[in-house]
């Protein structure tokens, strides 16, 4: 095998172990969070499990799309389209954190976490950050799209998870404050919402 097709395969084989291990965590998360909301009949909490779904989906159309090594047009517009997707979830998350901490603090109500809860939103936040971390150390000078959406996908995630965490933490303790954890929640809204435009503005300039 040619060195340079003997290099390719190996950054996919890399790029294919970095999405499946996100899409792990995300389908555990999902599944650990749908166990607890169901337990608890909390609307909160089973939508935040929708939403691991979606994201374990997402990391299932990246594998997909892994046997596609830098050859092609359709393998870099295929790249493109995963990322645009992923910088329009990205922008919907943002939107929605600041959305939500808003009226939080517009009513000067916080959260109420069950200890279980607070402990599994903690668990799969400190899990989702540290595979955020993992990925940007190992692939950080991977160039290929696909990656480069995971990344940031993972990295905004385990900031909205280490936000809820936060809020869960501060209630099971007794020592919520409504101001600093609403303030604290529509920063990190802001900071996935940038991430998410960031991602649609390479991808419109053809970053791949």
């Amino acid at each position: 095998m040619p060195a340079r097709a003997s290099g390719a395969l190996a950054r996919g084989v890399r790029r294919s172990d970095f999405i499946r291990l996100s899409f792990g965590t995300n389908a555990a998360a999902g599944a650990l969070k749908l166990a607890l909301g169901l337990a608890g009949l909390s609307p909160l909490v089973l939508l935040n499990a929708a939403y691991n779904g979606v994201l374990a989906a997402a990391r299932l159309a990246m594998l997909g799309h892994r046997r596609a090594i830098d050859a092609d047009a359709a393998s870099e517009a295929g790249a493109r389209r995963l990322q645009r997707t992923s910088s329009v979830a990205l922008m919907a998350l943002g939107c929605t954190f600041v959305a939500f901490n808003g009226l939080m603090l517009a009513q000067d109500r916080a959260l109420s976490f069950d200890y279980n809860v607070a402990l599994g939103f903690a668990t799969c936040a400190f899990a989702k950050l540290g595979v955020a971390v993992y990925g940007i150390v190992r692939e950080r000078k991977n160039p290929d799209g696909v990656v480069f959406a995971c990344k940031l996908t993972n990295l905004a995630d385990g900031m909205a998870s280490i936000a809820i965490t936060q809020a869960a933490l501060l209630d099971i303790t007794g020592s919520q404050n409504v101001l600093a954890s609403g303030c604290f929640g529509a920063a990190t809204g802001a900071a996935v919402l940038g991430i998410g435009l960031w991602l649609r503005v390479r991808a419109r300039r053809g970053g791949a």
